[in-house]
């Protein structure tokens, strides 16, 4: 008994098959439509700041929420980013004592939003085609 099987397409198929031998250059267009997405909803603009103290006089500049931005630094690794010289102190690990508990600390910000993230990386699956 012989049994014989006829791939059609095969060039197609390897092609199909060879894109995703590296996930996180497949997944990179996702992952960067993700970052950005997170960086305008939940970092970026005057928008993100929370109401300031009471009787504060200070009057915000919006420096702070327009200085974010993303750097690729390989496919699928990103870098959130906020060049505001005091960035660390207003949302970071570390924040100094005024905005301790006021601010929002960026990187739970950005873990908050990872299950975003698995819709556009599951979008990419699903639209993914031999």
């Amino acid at each position: 008994m012989k049994i014989e099987f006829v791939l059609e397409n095969d060039k197609e198929l390897a092609a199909a098959l060879g894109r995703l031998q590296d996930l996180s250059v497949f997944f990179s267009p996702a992952f960067s439509a993700w970052t950005i997405d997170t960086t305008s909803r939940r970092l970026a603009g005057m928008g993100n700041y929370p109401p300031p103290p009471p009787g504060s006089t200070y009057v915000r500049t919006g420096e702070f929420g327009s200085s974010w931005s993303t750097e690729e630094l390989r496919p699928s690794e990103v870098e959130f980013l906020n060049l505001a010289p005091y960035a660390d102190l207003v949302a970071g690990e570390e924040q100094a004592w005024m905005h301790r508990g006021r601010w929002w600390v960026a990187i739970k910000r950005i873990e908050e939003d990872i299950p975003i993230l698995l819709t556009y990386l599951e979008k990419a699956l699903s639209e993914w085609k031999l």
